[in-house]
């Protein structure tokens, strides 16, 4: 373990001590500046067996790696979810669109308490980002493939 106090940093030693024990993307964003690229991964979002739900046309979708599972289970709970419930309760004496009555943090409440997602049958925390999911779930190569099916209440 090494440690040194920021002021003690610029010193020759020290500096070459840095070096040799810091990662090197570390030393290339706080050093040069430099930001990492944001990867994208594709990925393909279908409703699970057990759902019943039949399987929409296979849209290949694309989000950054560093998104997290919980804003998928948000976008299948807003554009997917509510959308079937919608089009089977068509009311017709309310004039507003029913999503502006929502605020977007009961959105993600409310994706959360309906809505699981799953990768490999393996159903996925909303803390996860999609790297993670990836690189552990998924383990294998080709484009990632979620599943989506309501919670059983």
């Amino acid at each position: 373990m090494f440690r040194l106090l920021c002021r003690d940093s610029g010193g020759e030693t020290e500096s070459m001590l840095l070096n040799e024990t810091v990662p090197q993307w570390v030393i290339d964003i706080t050093v040069d500046k430099n930001m990492p690229k944001f990867n994208k991964i594709p990925f393909y979002l279908q409703p699970h067996a057990s759902s019943g739900a039949k399987t929409l046309k296979k849209d290949r979708l694309s989000a950054s790696d560093m998104l997290q599972v919980r804003k998928v289970m948000e976008h299948v709970y807003e554009k997917i979810i509510n959308l079937d419930n919608e089009s089977q309760t068509t009311s017709s004496s309310n004039n507003e669109k029913p999503g502006e009555q929502e605020k977007e943090e009961d959105i993600a409440v409310l994706a959360e308490e309906k809505i699981e997602l799953l990768c490999q049958d393996q159903v996925l925390d909303p803390n996860m980002d999609l790297r993670t999911v990836k690189h552990f779930i998924w383990k294998s190569g080709g484009d990632l493939t979620l599943h989506y099916r309501q919670k059983s209440t």
